[in-house]
């Protein structure tokens, strides 16, 4: 009896005398996937023609994106990011079916998963010179990666996505071996023409981020061409919210559903809190005569005196505590800022982050300055050049223009001994040219009233 030759279907399947096989081309061969015999899971040859074909178009995906993301160049690192994304959604199968077609890849996902985790048995296949554009994908790649256990948080990897571009457009088909740190330092001197010093020193802290794991990681690169460039010192951002725009801010967010934006910008601006350190603070710790905390950021001590606006904020939200509908375990306890989420459409309260604190915060600015276009609150006309973080800033200008020395600023603000010069005179440079004027103004009105000629030529 002659055997009937298989009949071949897509992707790989063929069906003879009842026995479904995928069959792997060459190219997938050569990388190690095998063929497989299409059974159920009771060990028997599947008869269901939809179900063998279906379970065949699988394997065929599976191997052809593992394939792909074998490959060491752009097309590669997308494929890599691809694998790692499946393979965190992946679903537990929930069927017989879903499980036979689950273990008809598992060989494959094993592969993949080796791949993602840079095993060593996993070796990427050179396709020719490594460009700057595979660089950024392998990177972006390794972010992904489950055994990177210094992955960037997804906010971060987003933000580094969109720095990156200037990067990629401007040296994405470039071999990495070409960069080196005169191109780079010309590049950075064209953004920062086109753009701002903070912007061009964010592209360079991204491009230097991707090089560096470049160095360490497959060979990329000997060394990173971005380091020693000898940038442009930015110049500090001097806004300080004046006391008329704050009252009327305040009033504003109390009179409009906004009060944990009024209570964060009374807390900026009267004890020079970040975002990060007013959301830890409970109504226990701002109720003594003196706030003492360290930093989230730097750990450096901070002991500020909390003055009457304050004080007053405080009272407010021990009143509304009773109000939040949340169990504390005391009054105390009750976190300092805290919000109603729209999204659950309960009235209890949510401890405020400094992510949220801050989206509050531009919701009822935009509010605000709704109201100044109607017609209303004309007071805060000006409110658009001010952010939360600028309350912080407020607080040290405040206590600079108040007169209080410079030894005296650091234990207030939590800034380190050590960087309490360089910042005050560098970050607030422009507040004390302004004391320096104001000081010779204050010479000048008291000689005229003394009738008092002073020399200008040396004289």
């Amino acid at each position: 009896m002659v055997a009937k030759a298989p009949l071949n279907m897509r992707n790989g399947l063929k069906w003879r005398d009842g026995r479904p096989r995928w069959e792997p081309s060459p190219a997938n061969r050569a990388i190690g996937i095998s063929g497989f015999d299409i059974k159920g899971l009771d060990g028997q040859w599947i008869a269901d023609r939809g179900q063998a074909i279906s379970i065949a178009d699988l394997r065929h995906e599976w191997a052809a994106t593992y394939r792909t993301a074998l490959l060491d160049n752009a097309r590669g690192a997308e494929a890599r990011l691809t694998l790692a994304e499946a393979l965190v959604k992946l679903p537990q199968p929930q069927t017989d079916d879903a499980r036979a077609s689950r273990r008809a890849i598992t060989d494959i996902l094993e592969k993949s998963q080796a791949l993602i985790e840079c095993r060593p048995e996993v070796t990427l296949r050179r396709t020719g010179g490594r460009s700057v554009a595979d660089l950024i994908d392998a990177y972006f790649v390794a972010q992904q990666s489950p055994d990177n256990h210094r992955r960037l948080a997804p906010a971060t990897i987003e933000l580094y996505r969109k720095q990156s571009r200037r990067l990629r457009d401007r040296f994405g088909r470039h071999s990495v071996h070409e960069i080196d740190r005169p191109m780079v330092h010309q590049w950075y001197s064209e953004v920062l023409k086109a753009t701002s010093v903070a912007t061009a020193h964010s592209t360079l802290a991204v491009t230097a981020a991707i090089f560096r794991w470049g160095t360490r990681h497959a060979g990329w690169n000997k060394e990173s061409p971005a380091t020693h460039l000898g940038l442009e010192k930015p110049k500090g951002r001097t806004v300080s919210i004046p006391f008329a725009t704050e009252k009327a801010f305040v009033r504003f967010c109390d009179a409009n559903s906004f009060e944990d934006v009024a209570d964060a910008v009374t807390l900026g601006c009267w004890t020079a809190a970040s975002q990060v350190d007013m959301v830890k603070a409970t109504i226990g710790t701002l109720s003594q005569s003196t706030w003492r905390y360290r930093r989230q950021k730097t750990g450096v001590e901070a002991i500020t005196t909390m003055m009457p606006a304050v004080q007053a904020r405080i009272q407010r939200r021990r009143a509304d505590v009773i109000n939040d509908g949340a169990e504390y375990a005391s009054t105390e306890a009750a976190p300092f800022l805290c919000y109603a989420d729209k999204r659950t459409g309960t009235r209890v309260k949510q401890p405020h982050t400094s992510r949220s604190i801050g989206d509050r915060f531009q919701e009822a600015r935009r509010a605000a300055l709704a109201a100044v276009k109607n017609g209303t609150w004309p007071e805060l006309a000006e409110l658009s050049r001010y952010q939360l973080r600028d309350t912080r800033d407020t607080c040290v200008t405040r206590l600079f223009m108040a007169g209080v020395s410079m030894e005296k600023i650091p234990p207030w603000t939590g800034h380190s001994q050590k960087e309490a010069e360089r910042i005050l005179r560098d970050h607030y440079i422009e507040l004390l040219e302004e004391g320096a004027h104001e000081t010779a103004r204050i010479l000048l009105d008291y000689a005229d009233a003394q009738a008092i000629e002073l020399a200008t030529d040396g004289g």
